[in-house]
């Protein structure tokens, strides 16, 4: 891979990772479209993710640094909110260690990706239907299950997971400011 190439896929996950749009499957296809062998660009995707998560970490470090501190201020809404996303991490984690290598084989594919992006587009059109209403600290324990499941989903490369879990959320009737603040505070552990 040349120095061009590494230039071109860092800005192709940095326009990408905060929108809902599949980060993973713009990489695929850019490397696609750049010639580049699939197989051995794993490791520089991981490495392109490092910086969405440090990103993630900058962004909403008030908020980890108010849900860490909380058990010793008491302080039970911030412990609820933790305790529901690491409760919401658990599906990715459980459907990646069972799917992740049929995901890799059957996934990874351009058509599959072109596909993937248009039922991502569906969903987010439809979860602009329902009300939104609701804050984050009114998750309940099967709220953030549901919305666990769908970050699941977008293990899939061409299904964005922030898409599928701020759809999930607004689906819950979670204000859109809310829906997306879970949803971003929910990729930090995952990515």
């Amino acid at each position: 891979m040349t120095l061009l190439q590494s230039i071109v896929l860092g800005i192709v996950q940095g326009l990408t990772e905060f929108l809902p749009v599949s980060s993973s499957g713009h990489l695929l296809l850019a490397e696609s479209w750049m010639g580049l062998p699939q197989d051995r660009l794993q490791d520089f995707d991981v490495l392109l993710h490092g910086g969405t998560l440090l990103a993630l970490i900058l962004c909403y470090a008030r908020e980890w640094w108010t849900m860490a501190l909380s058990p010793f201020r008491g302080d039970r809404t911030s412990q609820r909110l933790l305790l529901l996303l690491i409760l919401a991490t658990i599906p990715g984690v459980i459907a990646g260690y069972f799917l992740a290598d049929i995901i890799e084989r059957s996934l990874r594919t351009t058509s599959s990706i072109g596909w993937e992006f248009i039922i991502n587009g569906i969903i987010l059109i439809a979860a602009e239907r329902f009300t939104q209403t609701r804050a984050k600290e009114t998750l309940r324990v099967s709220d953030a299950l549901l919305i666990g499941c769908a970050q699941a989903l977008a293990l899939s490369p061409g299904l964005s997971r922030s898409a599928l879990t701020i759809a999930a959320g607004r689906a819950l009737t979670l204000r859109r400011r809310d829906a997306l603040d879970f949803s971003f505070l929910m990729a930090t552990p995952i990515i």
